[in-house]
């Protein structure tokens, strides 16, 4: 037997339920844009991000992290975790970029929240840093505010320079120059004012001190500039002027004709002065030259007789004669020296050597008188080897003639003797001057041996 199913029925219900929400996590601008800047080169700029919670529950932002190429041009401002505790309740955030070139700098900005629909939020950060061209830059050596030395001579010019450049890109400007100070009229500055500089250029600026006076003479030089962080740029300027003697003067120089230190020679009859000699003094410097004193010493310094005023000053180049005199005592020679004291320093005590021949009078004969031995006399040849020569003597002419291989010299007595004069014929006789002045001695000599 088939049996039929019943229709069975079930009423279903169903309730509809608000779920409160959690904490929801919500931004301007949105998260995943792009937050963008543009600064100079290590000039800092900044942006904000505005969180708001549109959540029941308290929205936390635990931490920030930068990631990406550039992170370290930039930097978010705030302290980790940020609560944000009711709905619609917002807290701002500031990120900042420093780009440290120019050109666009790149990174990424991730919160991490604890909403669970946001739990990494992304904001691309994209930077430009701009290249700004650098106003104008004083630079200078020496530096500015330093102090700038000279010296010289009062009434000399010394020069010192200042190099002046600009190191920006904007054109430098040296308006103007000023000195002043206490003796500011010692000092000059050439160059022609205002002085433009481009970037990187240089310029050289003289400045001039003639000290007016011994001593240190001092001012401040004052530059005008359009470098906002130079614009009053200044030197000290110090001056030593020097006060310098008159040139020294070559010192005195002792010259004489004949020099020092030779032999001066005379001959005369005994007692008898003999003939002047004379010693040519001469300053060859520039300060005048003195001659304190004259001394004679030696062997027979009485025998000798300097005449001259002393001192003697000489003036450059100027002479002046000392005359020397000998009268000798005794018969053969006769020496001393004679020395000078002088403000030479290189000659401050001067000798000359002295030598007299003291001559007994001499008589020659005439030939009626004299012996075989006594016509002939041993006279010295220039080379003082001995050659002989003979004597003889003519009273009536009053002339005596040595004659020989070596000799033919004739001695003159002006008046012929009379018979009755004797025939004692004197050699000091004026004839005898006129005889050639360098055989006298050797006549003189030749005599003596007998």
């Amino acid at each position: 037997m088939i049996k039929t199913a019943r229709l069975v029925n079930y009423s279903l219900e169903c309730t509809g339920v608000i779920s409160l929400l959690k904490a929801k996590y919500l931004s301007a601008p949105e998260q995943n844009s792009i937050l963008e800047f543009s600064s100079e080169i290590g000039t800092p700029s900044t942006t904000t991000i505005n969180i708001t919670n549109k959540g029941n529950e308290t929205l936390i932002i635990n931490s920030s992290q930068l990631v990406g190429e550039h992170s370290g041009d930039f930097t978010v401002n705030g302290e980790f975790p940020i609560n944000i505790l009711d709905v619609n309740d917002s807290k701002m955030v500031t990120v900042q970029c420093t780009p440290l070139e120019k050109g666009k700098r790149e990174a990424n900005l991730e919160f991490v929240t604890n909403d669970k629909n946001a739990q990494l939020v992304n904001y691309s950060l994209k930077c430009t840093g701009v290249l700004v061209p650098p106003p104008p830059k004083y630079l200078s050596i020496p530096e500015q505010n330093t102090t700038l030395g000279f010296s010289s001579k009062i009434g000399t010019p010394s020069d010192t320079t200042i190099s002046i450049a600009n190191s920006g890109n904007e054109a430098l400007i040296i308006t103007s120059f000023q000195l002043v100070g206490k003796h500011f009229n010692d000092f000059k500055v050439t160059g022609d004012f205002p002085i433009s500089l481009n970037a990187n250029d240089s310029k050289m600026v003289t400045v001039q001190c003639t000290p007016s006076d011994k001593g240190k003479r001092e001012a401040n030089l004052e530059f005008v500039t359009n470098d906002k962080n130079a614009q009053l740029v200044n030197y000290s300027l110090e001056c030593t002027g020097v006060l310098v003697p008159p040139p020294l003067l070559p010192p005195p120089k002792y010259l004489s004709a004949p020099v020092q230190n030779t032999i001066l020679e005379f001959n005369s009859e005994i007692d008898i002065p003999s003939a002047i000699t004379t010693i040519s003094i001469t300053n060859g410097g520039d300060e005048a030259l003195i001659i304190s004193s004259s001394k004679l010493v030696g062997e027979n310094p009485d025998d000798f007789t300097v005449t001259g005023e002393f001192p003697i000053s000489l003036n450059a180049n100027d002479s002046k004669e000392v005359t020397i005199q000998c009268t000798p005592s005794e018969k053969g020679e006769r020496k001393a020296n004679l020395e000078f004291v002088t403000n030479d320093q290189n000659f401050q005590l001067v000798s000359y050597f002295l030598e007299c021949t003291g001559i007994k009078e001499i008589v020659i004969l005439p030939p009626d008188e004299f012996e075989d031995d006594d016509t002939e006399i041993i006279l010295p040849t220039k080379t003082f080897e001995e050659s002989s020569a003979n004597l003889s003597y003519n009273s009536d002419t009053g002339v005596a003639n040595f004659l020989g291989p070596d000799w033919g010299y004739t001695i003159e007595q002006p008046n012929p003797l009379p018979d009755s004069t004797s025939s004692e014929v004197g050699l000091s006789w004026t004839g005898l001057i006129q005889m050639v002045r360098w055989l006298m001695p050797m006549i003189i000599m030749a005599i003596l041996k007998r």
